[in-house]
């Protein structure tokens, strides 16, 4: 049987039973464009979706199991949605097997569930009657990113077999082709930055999670320029360049789960989930260390950067993005790479002056 497909190599560690390659999941070299993408669906917390339901009735048919899922992983946590009964709808991601199949090259399938370290524990498995088998496949948004995993489910061992695994692929094909309508633009494939809309629609759950866990949440804001003595803006053939090697700085520098976007005005910012304000200096310390070694190295346009930042307690009376925006204030007093900017106020070349409607 052949539907055309090009099929990923499975996941042969799990297959025979004992622990996959990866116990635990990691989190994604490109975690935050992975996150943006799934956040700009909007699917997290749903119910249900129909196209997703009508995929997941499919697989349980043609596969000849009786229960499957599709599950979403965000930093945190799997959202499953389903139409069978009985199943939970939040899994923390170090149980989660959909996480497992996100971080995978392809499908990955577990004959006997109950003897594998990284499931034995899961809500689903443990039990007399619990999940036995389980097989997954990568869930893809329009760009390619992997948001999610279609998984099938037996209580009785068995083995995925080619043919199954080639009619799984195509189903979870068919989820991504169905998520296709509820895109937005929201990353910036020349440097991998969020763009605006896609860090709101991050920032919307970093904050909800901020207030559901009490947990701060802070911002470091990289105000870009040229250099003293060279034209008061970047030129925009000399800027691209620039703003690739800051994002390189920022993946190298930054933490998995920090979410780093690219404004206009040549101002990137990082957003900080989870981050006090000690924290969040350390962080913007390190990253202005590299763009002080980035500057005098050369390599790109000469440029000035001054760094702010910004802490907000999930008790304040306004906790958004917005909010973070407007208090940042310089990490360190007059903070300047590479010279002074031009043409500004004081106050706005030090980060703390009014902001420019774009916000």
């Amino acid at each position: 049987m052949s539907c055309g497909l090009t099929l990923a190599p499975v996941v042969e560690g799990a297959r025979t039973g004992g622990a996959a390659k990866h116990a635990f999941p990691r989190m994604a070299l490109d975690e935050a464009v992975r996150l943006a993408e799934l956040f700009r669906l909007d699917v997290m917390d749903l119910v249900s979706l129909d196209c997703i339901d009508r995929t997941v009735r499919m697989a349980m048919r043609l596969l000849d199991v009786p229960l499957a899922l599709v599950g979403f992983v965000d930093a945190t946590r799997e959202w499953c949605l389903s139409p069978s009964p009985g199943f939970p709808l939040e899994i923390t991601r170090e149980l989660s097997f959909a996480a497992r199949v996100v971080e995978s090259c392809g499908i990955v399938s577990v004959e006997e569930a109950s003897s594998d370290l990284g499931l034995y524990a899961h809500p689903l498995v443990s039990g007399p009657n619990g999940v036995r088998f389980l097989a997954g496949c990568p869930v893809r948004s329009p760009s390619g990113a992997a948001v999610g995993a279609l998984c099938v489910m037996d209580r009785q061992s068995r083995r995925l077999s080619d043919i199954d695994a080639e009619m799984l692929a195509g189903l979870a094909a068919a989820v991504g082709d169905g998520l296709a309508p509820r895109v937005l633009r929201c990353v910036d494939e020349g440097t991998g930055l969020l763009l605006r809309p896609g860090l709101d629609v991050v920032a919307d759950h970093v904050i909800a999670r901020a207030r559901r866990y009490g947990e701060p949440v802070s911002l470091v804001v990289i105000d870009l320029d040229a250099a003293a003595g060279a034209p008061g803006r970047l030129a925009p053939a000399a800027g691209e360049p620039l703003v690739r090697a800051v994002a390189h700085v920022l993946r190298t520098k930054t933490r998995a789960s920090d979410v780093s976007a690219h404004l206009p005005c040549d101002e990137v910012v990082v957003l900080l989930p989870g981050t006090d304000e000690r924290r969040a200096a350390m962080i913007a310390r390190r990253v202005r260390h590299e763009l002080s070694r980035l500057a005098a190295e050369g390599c790109v346009q000469p440029f000035a950067a001054r760094l702010a930042t910004a802490t907000l307690d999930p008790a304040a009376e306004e906790l958004s993005l917005a909010a973070l925006l407007r208090r940042a204030e310089p990490l360190i007093v007059d903070d300047v790479i590479d010279g002074g900017a031009r043409g500004r106020s004081p106050r706005r070349a030090a980060g703390v002056g009014p902001r420019s409607p774009r916000r």
